[in-house]
């Protein structure tokens, strides 16, 4: 009850103004006396009902992408001792390689892989690689040599990369525990990292970008999904311990936008378009589901991208994959002293689910009709999934029931919540006039 009470007083708009009606004692109880025909007694013995029977089965996830072989890599067959030379230095190797083959590339993997030298492994010791490449460029050094030496380091780079999704356990480099590899590279030295992620990014084709970013992807929405021990928001108790700023801060990582800064809105970096086309292209693929009837409103938040809205307040109603998470909310409904802090984190929370949305695939052409493709098909199975129950009035249990197979209350408010900043233009027009359609107006398609 206490959640439910909190996300309806925050729909009102800006943090903060989902004051209790009546006037406010110290006690944060109103001097007007309860009137809501709410039974919450009847309410809780349906959930429990509900909650206590077998759980619904959900239609089986998307298949599994196909593993590729890797590229064969690039040679430079008949170099010179001065172009070998060139390659111990570009990769620097503890002596010249025999050959510009399979030789140099062998030494170039035990260099990468090997712990003798700290923290100069993996794709640090590869980003470093690529500037001496680059550099190379500029002294003169014969063109042949030069592509070559540029185009080996993609080659490891991108082995380096699928080598994480060759497992089918996710992409390594983005750990569920720790900060991943990439994200590392990118928030220590943005300036070398990011041309040398977007280059590598650039030399993959679709398959190796879905191969490397789809689970990247997936393993982020894991860590969103409160239901499989993601980020919360606390409301009367302590602070969640996976707070879900460090997690949006990923979001932004992984999909390479950048803060403007003073309040500007996100900016999409060249490094994180691969990302972004493939977020774009899962999405139109559920849409596509949702609209078969393949998946309904459950299947999109337990398996989709509708989990990047599902952070919510403890405890409230959610899609029945797990039991909601321990150390719910103990205060009352109506203490509005100990509920402004939790409105207030919430409308920031749908602030920056609704910058990374806009950023990430309303901006961009490509991506645009994907996402507002899918945002109509998440809406209409939800819609669907609970028109059944509303035209059978005052049956609790068939409401009840018909909700444990739609989405999650709270996503589809934050999801609400996020929709309606976006058509906030359209509530404000502002005094321009170029006769160009609705004058005075944004076009969403323009945010």
């Amino acid at each position: 009850m206490a959640a439910n009470e909190f996300f309806f007083s925050s729909e009102d708009g800006a943090p903060g103004a989902g004051e209790a009606s009546g006037e406010e004692e110290e006690d944060g109880m109103t001097d007007g006396s309860m009137t809501d025909d709410y039974d919450e007694a009847a309410a809780d013995t349906v959930m429990g009902e509900v909650a206590a029977a077998a759980p619904l089965p959900m239609s089986r996830p998307p298949p599994k992408r196909p593993k590729l072989e890797e590229r064969a890599a690039p040679q430079l067959r008949g170099a010179d001792p001065a172009a070998l030379g060139l390659a111990k230095d570009v990769f620097a190797l503890a002596a010249a390689p025999a050959d510009a083959c399979d030789r140099l590339h062998r030494a170039v993997r035990d260099r990468k892989d090997s712990w003798a030298y700290g923290d100069d492994r993996g794709l640090r010791y590869l980003l470093g690689c690529w500037g001496r490449a680059k550099r190379l460029e500029g002294t003169g050094a014969p063109a042949p040599v030069c592509a070559f030496a540029v185009e080996a380091v993609l080659h490891h780079a991108r082995s380096t990369l699928l080598s994480g999704a060759a497992d089918d356990d996710g992409l390594s480099l983005f750990g569920h525990s720790e900060e991943g590899e990439v994200a590392g590279l990118l928030r220590a030295a943005p300036a070398a990292a990011a041309p040398f992620v977007a280059a590598v990014n650039s030399s993959m084709s679709e398959a190796e970008q879905e191969l490397i970013y789809g689970p990247a992807i997936e393993a982020l929405l894991r860590k969103l999904d409160p239901y499989s021990g993601g980020a919360v928001v606390p409301v009367g108790g302590p602070a969640s311990p996976a707070g879900w700023r460090g997690l949006l801060d990923e979001a932004e990582a992984l999909l390479g936008l950048v803060s403007g800064g003073g309040g500007a809105p996100l900016r999409t970096a060249p490094h994180g378009a691969a990302a972004r086309a493939v977020l774009a292209r899962r999405m139109a693929d559920e849409a596509a589901r949702l609209r078969a009837g393949e998946w309904g409103g459950r299947e999109a938040e337990g398996l989709g991208v509708l989990r990047l809205f599902s952070t919510a307040p403890v405890g409230l109603p959610g899609y029945g994959q797990a039991k909601p998470p321990a150390g719910g909310s103990s205060c009352h409904h109506e203490d509005t002293g100990v509920l402004r802090s939790a409105w207030e984190e919430v409308w920031q929370l749908q602030t920056r689910q609704r910058l990374i949305l806009t950023a990430a695939v309303l901006k961009e052409s490509e991506s645009r009709s994907a996402a507002l493709g899918w945002i109509g098909a998440v809406l209409a199975a939800n819609a669907a999934a609970v028109e059944p129950a509303h035209a059978q009035p005052g049956t609790e249990a068939a409401m009840a029931r018909a909700r444990a197979g739609a989405s999650a209350e709270a996503t589809l408010i934050n999801l609400s919540s996020v929709l309606l900043q976006l058509c906030a233009p359209f509530l404000e027009p502002s005094e321009e006039r170029t006769g160009k359609g609705h004058d005075g107006y944004t076009r969403l398609d323009s945010l």
